[in-house]
């Protein structure tokens, strides 16, 4: 079920087991949802239900990097979590106790990471961004161990990398980073540290069994490891109260109709009346309809269903976190060097924490602190 959004496979119904442990989801209160959410837990569940969550667990328990001593850098323009991110990726590499004699930021902007790489393994290096205005900019606070350059990661010439320099990427969104590992092969780079994000963007195919792994799974790899509160419940349901009964609504009126789950709209939408939302749904598909239900109707009608796809999209996003590991280790197989997997952020600070280290063979290191 990963692999589709619920609403796209309504109104086809899953297997037995499945829609046995959505109904049990249907019965916890918001805070043990929650609870169920965040740590793969709930006393109310079934034995089997129970059982799959610990599995699921311990599947997705990684080594958490932890919290040294915050490096002194200068944090002008850092918001708090970035600032995490920079503290924590440079206390994994001194951890690792590498000496680069040059670095190479790939998408940069404006070299935060960049120089705190400086100061910490007193070296230089080059910060690189496609975008120019970040490049520019960066320009303002410079320092004289750090070059700035625009450059798109999938244009890199990879000869300018040499042995003993190291290539770092945080949060390269979609493919650049498998560009990144790629361009680490095809370099004479000694170290890589990469931190993905945004799978969804990443048209690259990953098997999974006997087919790819989809769009739908990779968004949902991308972002169901952040804590949730009950707030955030709430908001999410009332999101899904708007798109799941018109879509109920359009599939009813117009059967014949391809499926069309129409993307979230801004967030005004949601906090206005049904109408609204429903007039614009109609707009962005070109439908004139006579008449315009109201909600209430609708959820006369459909309840049931609607309630029924809230619990089995909580249940799907147990396989969010596990996806991502996933993905993150079939993009690192494409590697020849060794690597490790290694979970770098607080992930109640940065969810996308999961950091590929790679160190190519005769490459000397004193550290045994892996993952």
């Amino acid at each position: 079920m990963w692999q589709t959004e619920v609403l796209y496979h309504w109104p086809n119904r899953y297997c037995e087991p499945i829609e046995n442990w959505a109904m049990q989801l249907r019965s916890l209160n918001w805070q043990e949802k929650v609870h169920y959410l965040n740590h793969y837990q709930c006393d109310r569940l079934s034995d089997d239900f129970q059982n799959h969550l610990q599995k699921t667990l311990q599947l997705i328990d990684l080594d958490q990097l932890s919290m040294q001593d915050e490096i002194a850098l200068d944090h002008y323009r850092l918001t708090p979590k970035k600032r995490h991110e920079r503290n924590h990726i440079l206390n994994f590499l001194q951890q690792q106790q590498i000496q680069p004699c040059y670095f190479w930021d790939f998408a940069g902007g404006m070299g935060h990471l960049s120089r705190g790489l400086s100061k910490v393994l007193q070296t230089a290096g080059h910060c690189l961004d496609a975008d120019e205005n970040l490049i520019t900019s960066a320009h303002d606070f410079a320092n004289e161990q750090v070059e700035f350059e625009v450059q798109k990661i999938e244009d890199f010439d990879a000869t300018r990398a040499k042995n003993n320099h190291l290539m770092v990427g945080l949060h390269c969104c979609g493919e650049l980073t498998p560009q990144i590992l790629q361009h680490f092969e095809s370099s004479e780079a000694s170290w890589l540290l990469s931190v993905g994000c945004c799978y969804f963007k990443d048209s690259s195919n990953y098997p999974l069994e006997n087919e790819h792994i989809s769009f739908h799974a990779k968004m949902l790899a991308a972002k169901g490891f952040r804590p949730v509160s009950v707030q955030d419940l709430q908001t999410r349901e009332q999101v899904k109260t708007y798109r799941y009964y018109f879509e109920f609504w359009y599939r009813e009126q117009f059967p014949h109709h391809p499926v069309t789950v129409l993307k979230s709209f801004l967030p005004h939408f949601y906090q206005g009346s049904f109408d609204q939302y429903f007039k614009e749904c109609c707009r962005r598909l070109n439908l004139h309809p006579k008449d315009q239900p109201l909600l209430s109707e609708l959820q006369q009608r459909y309840g049931d269903e609607f309630s029924r796809l809230i619990s089995l999209g909580l249940l799907r996003e147990i396989f969010s976190r596990p996806l991502e590991i996933y993905l993150t280790i079939q993009r690192a197989l494409k590697l020849k060097s060794d690597f490790q997997i290694y979970q770098v952020f607080d992930r109640q600070i940065s969810q996308r924490n999961l950091a590929i280290f790679s160190q190519k063979d005769g490459v000397p290191n004193d550290s045994s602190d892996w993952s």
